[in-house]
This record gives structure tokens, sequence and C-alpha cells, in this order.
């Protein structure tokens, strides 16, 4: 959830959207109870505009059951939850008036691998390694990242990702680095084998700006797809903790 939300957050969107409430159980067998969870984990994660799955399309002549879609839960006319959803619609709407209208204050910046991700494609077995939300085990939970982001959260820490890429939109004054909707108190690198150049050379910027950029446990090993710089590959002003917080 929160590589949508971090993504509006570094580029100054105010609006993060998500299909919700999916596949909770079959058909007829979902309650407002097991839905509402569902969404105020969203509304934690940044998520702030949220689009129910599935509102199937049904004629009115149609009757009980009416049409249905694959995805079991139905938020339609013919559910049978329709006479009370308007109880959750509140909900759902006071929140998203106060998150639409707010702004993000997460504590630090937290650095995804994807190098690292894409590094662990294989021939044949795993050619391309899709971040697919059914199988994460591959890419997400089984990672050092992902050991680093429950550490942080376990110690009452709030964060929002940061790519290669964003780190460009981020900039530095007094040891603060700063994004177009919000400031962060550092920027936290999990365990990583593999980080490009450019990316190395941001975060040693950045940590001489006064940033402080920790490295959980050790520094990239290398860079990213560039073999011949590996002699050159070094880590500036790096600070290596331990992941206990």
């Amino acid at each position: 959830m929160k590589f949508a939300s971090s993504a509006a957050h570094l580029t100054g969107k105010k609006l993060v959207s998500s299909e919700t409430g999916t596949w909770l159980a079959d058909h007829f067998k979902v309650s407002l109870s097991q839905v509402k969870p569902q969404i105020d984990e969203l509304f934690t994660a940044g998520i702030n505009h949220v689009f129910y799955h599935g509102t199937t399309y049904s004629p009115e002549e149609e009757g009980f059951p009416g049409w249905l879609f694959y995805a079991s839960t139905n938020f339609g006319p013919q559910s049978h939850i329709w006479k009370h959803i308007g109880f959750l619609n509140g909900w759902v709407t006071r929140c998203q008036e106060r998150l639409q209208n707010s702004e993000p204050d997460n504590d630090v910046l937290l650095y995804f691998p994807m190098h690292d991700v894409w590094s662990k494609t294989r021939a044949g077995d795993n050619p391309v390694q899709l971040l697919d939300v059914h199988h994460a085990e591959k890419w997400l939970r089984n990672s050092p990242f992902r050991t680093v982001a429950r550490a942080l959260t376990d110690a009452g820490l709030t964060f929002d990702y940061v790519s290669d890429s964003l780190l460009s939109l981020v900039t530095a004054r007094q040891g603060v680095v700063s994004s177009q909707r919000q400031s962060y108190r550092a920027i936290v690198v999990p365990p990583v084998d593999f980080m490009p150049m450019k990316t190395l050379q941001r975060l040693d910027e950045l940590a001489k700006s006064g940033v402080s950029i920790l490295y959980v446990g050790h520094t990239p090993k290398g860079p990213a797809g560039m073999q011949s710089s590996v002699r050159a590959f070094g880590t500036g002003a790096a600070n290596v903790v331990d992941i206990v917080w």
C-alpha cells in the first residue's frame, strides 16, 4: 500500500486511490465488519481515495442475486449489505475529507532496492521478477527491505519508500531532507547488494549537506550493471547502523 502513497507524497499528488475489498470471502458472505478494518489499514498507509471492488452492474429486472462479478465482494444494490453500507460510507467520507485536506507527516525515507529485486531474475524459472501482489514472498516479504520496514514500524517510526529516480526530487536544508509535501529526518538504506552509482552519489551529496544517511548492516556491496566501476564504488559519508533502533 505504501508504494502508491509514498510516490504521491514525494511528487506532490493529493489523491491516492486503491482498489478496496476485492475478495474477503465467498459471494454473499462478506460482512461490513470485514471491510472496515481493510479500509482503516489503507487510511493508515496513506491511501485517501477508496474505490470499492466490485460494484457490478445488474439490471433491476434481474432481481436477486442479479449479475455477479467473479470477485466475491459485492457492493451493488443486490448485495446483502446494501441497506447498511451507508453507515460505512459515512465513515469513509469523513476520513477521506480529513486525509485529502491534510499533509503527510512521516519520520524517515526508506530506500527500496529495485536493482536487488532485478538481480534475482533467472532465465527459465524466473526470467522476469514481477512486483506481484499475489506472490509478494518472492520479492518483498522475505527480503531485508521488509525486515527493516518491520523494525521501523515496531519502533513506532513512520516512513515513505523512495526509489532511485525519486531521490532526485528531494532537497536538503539544515540536515532535513524535503519532498514536495513533507520533510524527513533521515534516509534509511536496508542491506543492499547492488546500487546504481548515480544513487550512491546522490546519497553522498545529501550526506554532505547534513542529512543523516543510515545504512543498515552494511553499505552497498557493488554497483548495479557496471562491473568496470567496482573499483570506484565507495560510500562517502556513510553511517552503518544495526537494525535495533
